[in-house]
């Protein structure tokens, strides 16, 4: 189950700068399990692993959900999920 938040932290990512991250897949490798990480309106190119218990949201900021698009290089997949207890929604995928 998710942290109740006591010690969690926020992480932001905003594809054209202006938070700690620019990509997803960076701020999951970073994060620890129980954090959040707020995806800003954006595209993103890249293949998402996540591994750890994490609530991923996106977040409109004025321009649309967040896009994450498929590349096809790592995996055949846009996003994985192997970690139990995981929070991902507010995407936008092509």
């Amino acid at each position: 189950m998710l942290a109740d938040g006591a010690g969690a932290t926020t992480y932001t990512v905003n594809a054209s700068g202006g938070g700690m991250f620019t990509r997803i897949q960076d701020a999951v490798n970073y994060a620890s399990n129980g954090d959040t990480i707020r995806v800003h309106s954006g595209k993103y190119d890249e293949y998402i692993n996540i591994n750890k218990q994490l609530i991923i949201r996106g977040i409109d900021t004025g321009s649309g959900k967040p896009v994450i698009k498929y590349t096809g290089i790592d995996s055949p997949y846009v996003v994985s999920i192997t970690a139990s207890d995981v929070i991902f929604k507010g995407f936008n995928y092509l």
